[in-house]
């Protein structure tokens, strides 16, 4: 399961979900990573 959901709603625009319900979204060392390489993606 991935812990970070990404969509791209337009240009300049792009929106990131946690996706860690069963821990309520708590912050993880995975978790941290991939809301990193989300950001770095969006960036692009």
């Amino acid at each position: 399961m991935e812990t970070v959901q990404i969509e791209k709603v337009r240009e300049h625009v792009t929106i990131v979900r946690l996706n860690r319900p069963e821990r309520l979204n708590a912050m993880s060392i995975q978790l941290c990573l991939d809301l990193k390489g989300s950001v770095d993606h969006s960036q692009r």
